[in-house]
């Protein structure tokens, strides 16, 4: 997720499932989520093109990888994201979504 061989994330991501793309490590973040968070655009370009249904996917703390990139402050990779993201999708449901999970707890 460096940027350092994004040749070998290409042909990474094209071997691995669809479904591998999605699994969450161990602190709820999905490989979109980390290529995100660190800024590298490229891996995250390849990532939404060949699950593009990840950018609507929360990590455990309820953030969709537009989060980590705009908190991490990695502008160029933030623009591509939303570029490529409904604003319904990734404004609208996460909102209503985590407000509802809120509100069912109590």
């Amino acid at each position: 997720m460096s940027g350092r061989s994004i040749e070998f994330v290409e042909k990474l991501v094209d071997l691995m499932p669809t479904e591998a793309l999605v699994q969450p490590d161990n602190d709820g973040m999905i490989a979109l989520h980390g290529a995100a968070n660190i800024g590298n655009t490229k891996a995250a370009a390849i990532l939404v093109e060949k699950h593009p249904l990840s950018l609507y996917i929360l990590s455990d703390v309820n953030w969709l990888p537009l989060h980590y990139a705009t908190r991490a402050g990695h502008k160029d990779t933030l623009l591509y994201l939303l570029s490529v993201t409904s604003s319904f999708h990734a404004i609208r449901i996460p909102l209503w979504y985590s407000a509802s999970l809120h509100c069912s707890r109590f």
